[in-house]
């Protein structure tokens, strides 16, 4: 290993990252909970632009909230 002193930091930072699939089984709960018995009638385009915002909403701070006025008729 330490013959390639490149190499390795390249592959420490490359396999250091952890491996999970539990952003993907939260994001289909979600969408399973906008898209309920009561909500089956949303078209997928609009299920899945409503499941963005609602895991992008966490990162928009109040303060810049009305700079994304424009975006309610996108939907």
């Amino acid at each position: 290993l330490n013959e390639f002193p490149l190499l390795q930091a390249v592959a420490m930072q490359l396999f250091r990252c952890a491996t999970s699939s539990s952003a993907s089984e939260r994001n289909f709960s979600t969408q399973g909970y906008i898209h309920s018995k009561l909500r089956n009638h949303l078209s997928p385009e609009r299920v899945e632009k409503l499941v963005h915002i609602f895991f992008n909403a966490k990162n928009i701070n109040a303060d810049e909230l009305s700079t994304y006025s424009h975006l309610e008729d996108l939907l």
